[in-house]
Order: C-alpha cells, then sequence, then structure tokens
C-alpha cells in the first residue's frame, strides 16, 4: 500500500507538469492578463465569498454560490485526469486488493487541487466561530463544494444535471440555506438519472453544416469555453448590481479574456483543416470550409462579447477592443507562437486607454 501512495504521488506530479506544458501559451496569456487584474481578481473570488456570507440580496448570494460550484466544476474537470490517474487508471487493481488505498488518493489529490475549497476554508478561519454560527448557510457552501466535487470525479452527469435544475431553482427558493441544502439533494437524486441523452439526429456535411458536427464529436472544446464565457458574464452582471462604478474594468477584461479562449479555438479547428487539407483540396471545398471556419469562431466569439460591451457601451475602448478578434484569428492562423504577446500587448493598451480617457 506504501508503494501505491508513492506510485500516486508521483503520477499525480507528472500530470499536472504535462498538463501545464500542454496549457503553457494560454496559461501565459491568463497569467499575462491577471497579473494587471490580479488584485482586483483576489478581490473579487473574496467579494464573491462575502455575498454568500451576506448579502442584501439572498438571490445575489445564492446566484454567486452556484456560479462558484460550476466554476469549481470546470476546473475539476480539466484537473481530473491528473486526480484519478485516468491514464494507467485500470492497472490500479493490479497493485490493490480493495479499493479503499484508491478512493483515499483521490480525495487526497482532489483536496490538493481544490484551491476555491481552500479560500471557502480560510475566510471561515478569518471568520471565527462566533460569525460562523450566524451563517449556518456558508458552512453547508463548503460542504456543497466539496459534494459537488466528490461527484464529478466518479459522476460527472450528476453534476451537470444538478447544475441545470439548480437554475431552475433559483426561480423558487428565497432561503440562501434551504438553496444549498437542496443543491445537495438535487445531486443524491441526479445519481440515478442518465449519464447521457442520445441524439440520434444525423448532420448533411456540407462546408457550413461540416463544423457543427465537428463540434458535436469535440463537444468539450465548446462547453469549457461556453461555461466560462457565461460565468465571465454573470459575474460582471453581478459587479453591476452591486458596484456600478468598477463595471468598466471587469467589463473590458471580461470581454477580452472572453475574446482570447474563443480566438484560440481557430488553433484547434485549424489544426484539423492541415491535416485534412488534400481531402478537402479534392472536393474543391477548401475555401469554403475555411471561409465557414472563420465565420462559425467570429460569431462564437463576439456572441459573449458584445453583450459586455452594451454594459458598458459609452466608452470608446470597449468597442474598439472588438478588433482584437480578427487580429488574433490572423496571428491563429498564421503565426500561433506569436498569439499570447500580440494578445496581452492589445489587452494592456486597451487598458492604457481606459485610464488615459
Amino acid at each position: 500500500m506504501k508503494h501505491y501512495f508513492s506510485y500516486r504521488h508521483q503520477a499525480f506530479s507528472l500530470a499536472i507538469n504535462e498538463l501545464f506544458k500542454q496549457l503553457q501559451q494560454f496559461v501565459l496569456m491568463l497569467m499575462t492578463m491577471f497579473y494587471i487584474f490580479l488584485p482586483g481578481l483576489i478581490a473579487g473570488l473574496f467579494f464573491g465569498l462575502g455575498k454568500i456570507v451576506q448579502s442584501s440580496s439572498e438571490v445575489v448570494s445564492m446566484q454567486v454560490g452556484l456560479a462558484y460550484l460550476i466554476f469549481q466544476s470546470l476546473l475539476m474537470t480539466v484537473l481530473k485526469p491528473a486526480i484519478l490517474d485516468l491514464k494507467h487508471r485500470t492497472f490500479h487493481t493490479t497493485l490493490l486488493k480493495n479499493k479503499f488505498p484508491q478512493i483515499l488518493s483521490d480525495i487526497t489529490a482532489l483536496m490538493m487541487c481544490h484551491l476555491l475549497f481552500g479560500l471557502s476554508v480560510f475566510l471561515m478561519i478569518a471568520m471565527g466561530a462566533d460569525k460562523l454560527s450566524r451563517a449556518p448557510h456558508y458552512l453547508v457552501f463548503a460542504f456543497t463544494q466539496l459534494s459537488f466535487a466528490l461527484v464529478l470525479m466518479y459522476r460527472p452527469a450528476a453534476v451537470i444535471w444538478a447544475s441545470v435544475l439548480a437554475f431552475i431553482g433559483l426561480l423558487f427558493f428565497e432561503s440562501v440555506l434551504m438553496f444549498f441544502l437542496a443543491l445537495n439533494l438535487l445531486l443524491l437524486i441526479s445519481l440515478y438519472l442518465p449519464k447521457r441523452l442520445n441524439c440520434s439526429y444525423q448532420i448533411t456535411i456540407t462546408p457550413w453544416t461540416f463544423w457543427l458536427s465537428y463540434f458535436k464529436d469535440n463537444i468539450w472544446s465548446l462547453t469549457w469555453r461556453f461555461t466560462m464565457s457565461g460565468l465571465v458574464f454573470w459575474a460582471v452582471f453581478i459587479i453591476v448590481t452591486e458596484r456600478s462604478d468598477l463595471v468598466h474594468w471587469y467589463a473590458l477584461g471580461g470581454a477580452l479574456i472572453n475574446q482570447l479562449w474563443w480566438s484560440s479555438l481557430f488553433i484547434e479547428t485549424n489544426k484539423y483543416v492541415k491535416e485534412h487539407r488534400l481531402f478537402w483540396r479534392s472536393l474543391n471545398q477548401l475555401p469554403q470550409i475555411k471561409r465557414s471556419q472563420h465565420a462559425y469562431l467570429i460569431a462564437l466569439s463576439s456572441m459573449f462579447t458584445l453583450p459586455m460591451l452594451c454594459l458598458f457601451s459609452s466608452h470608446l475602448s470597449m468597442w474598439v477592443s472588438l478588433l482584437i478578434t480578427p487580429l488574433v484569428l490572423i496571428l491563429c492562423k498564421n503565426r500561433p507562437q506569436f498569439m499570447a504577446v500580440v494578445w496581452a500587448s492589445l489587452a494592456i493598451s486597451f487598458i492604457m486607454l481606459m485610464v488615459i480617457f
């Protein structure tokens, strides 16, 4: 058993390092952006936790809590292969007589990665027992963070079902405590719901519908981007409601980040186009495939950017930031290695424009 725990520790470390190498350029871009917004980002995280603890609006507390749970589910999904050692998990049974050491190792790795739960614990310690006793719903929220993370490891479909049902619950619940308790009940019920919904509809392949089929087969590439874009827009909307004086900073930051990860989708799709270039050329469809690719990516990139621009439409830099999308797409196509530098330079330029004007 000792050798198994040692193996899991080494496998976890190697998997995390490999994951960061795969995301090196993307992490560099985010670090550049977050270096600028780092104080605001940290303040925003604790601001959100503070809204869960106490808010003038029960609805806002429930919305922020649900947003945190969705965000943590997305992060845990990315880290799940490293946490569970999915690459070699089938061989674990040859090292173990029962599953207890495996589950214990899974939970240990999960706790090491669960940064948002760590923030919640830090805030609980800072609050002290007296203040916590006046905010029992926050303890239930912290427990919900753990329950969502654990279920995600072994039954991710249940987390999806519970999250969807939770959005409906926002319309009916008036108590934050009851909402988080209901979330755990929904999670338990969701364990017995279907793991997936089968769709038998077949798409007729044309240069314009081909990408629909591609995204259907590579649904994760859209799922995490849609989720993060929705969370960013949701966060900005809540900030607009609570702190209207900060909207121009967070709206611009949200718009730039959304453009970043939607533009990075071009690198993934362009790799596919290059691999099958001869096939599409043999059908005389290569130009059409490229045009439809550009159209879809520009539309997806603008889908969540435009609403945020409308939140602060009076500032010129917000609208000029739309120019980043075609520029970054061109770089993704011709010089993807320079995408991080150019995007960061443009982002800093727009931020300086906000400061000057």
